[in-house]
């Protein structure tokens, strides 16, 4: 099952005070949950509480702009059973600025691990421009996996995001506050098929130059690879030349080109299933 991300709610702002919440978040099993926080202020740890579910720092103490202007943080919470509804709720004890809080779901992903683990391949961060403003808000980091889908937040300010071509909206140019305290939120998602140095936004994707900031987050699925001995244990086919069979048609499926975690899985289940009737001939099977 590929991976969906969508948008749970509504994002919420607020322009002063000490929490921020979303309302009426009811999550299902096996879903996995990313919530950002975008805050104006820079000296305030926030924390994140709601739906019975245990929320865990994607972006550990959060991720301050390069030119101190805005932080964003993002939590991570799995839903293994079906837990109530509920709130989620930012507290942010102290905040006089503007805040966004956003929450996006994710089904389709790992769910081994702690508290959601499994589903992260891998993330990254960009803390903006340091000196000089610019219009080319993105992160660049690695994955591992092939098959990720990489989910982007991102906070610019005043400015216009436009999603780049390839990558798809989830809910962008959220923005509230007035003046220099205008603060905004965005977020987006890539999908990979291959493992390797990856980059969500890219140059020019601001309608004109600001100090940003981008907290990416690349998501993998479950590994559906078949166990060749619990199959072949399954319909009977254990003894040793068998098992020997098995491997060497593996072996073929792999040299003609069926090397994706799909086509081996369906491939192992057919050599299984070849085995079982008599059939040990690799070269029909190839």
């Amino acid at each position: 099952m590929a991976i969906a991300v969508s948008l749970v709610g509504t994002p919420a702002s607020i322009t002063t005070g000490d929490s921020i919440s979303i309302a009426s978040v009811d999550p299902a099993a096996n879903e996995l949950f990313l919530v950002c926080l975008v805050m104006r202020t820079t000296s305030i740890t926030p924390s994140l509480s709601g739906t019975g579910l245990s929320w865990t720092e994607v972006t550990s103490s959060g991720l301050t702009n390069a030119q101190t202007q805005m932080r964003m943080w993002v939590w991570r919470g799995l839903s293994t059973s079906d837990p109530s509804s509920g709130t989620i709720t930012a507290t942010i004890t102290g905040n006089l600025k503007p805040a966004w809080l956003m929450v996006v779901k994710a089904t389709g992903v790992d769910t081994s691990g702690t508290n959601g683990s499994g589903a992260i391949d891998s993330s990254g961060t960009n803390a903006g421009p340091a000196v000089t403003d610019d219009t080319d808000m993105l992160c660049t980091f690695s994955t591992t996996n092939a098959n990720t889908t990489i989910v982007g937040f991102g906070t610019h300010r005043n400015r216009t995001f436009t999603v780049p071509g390839g990558q798809t909206s989830v809910s962008i140019n959220n923005s509230t506050g007035t003046g220099g305290d205008v603060t905004s939120l965005s977020a987006w998602t890539k999908v990979e098929t291959t493992s390797g140095s990856k980059t969500i936004g890219a140059t020019g994707d601001l309608s004109a130059a600001i100090d940003w900031s981008v907290v990416a987050v690349a998501l993998k699925a479950p590994n559906t690879a078949i166990n060749l001995t619990a199959t072949l244990s399954a319909i009977g086919a254990t003894s040793s030349a068998n098992l020997k069979k098995a491997m060497s048609m593996s072996a073929t499926l792999s040299a003609v080109g069926a090397t994706s975690t799909a086509s081996m899985a369906i491939n192992t289940f057919l050599v299984a299933t070849a085995l079982a009737q008599g059939n040990t001939n690799a070269g029909v099977l190839a």
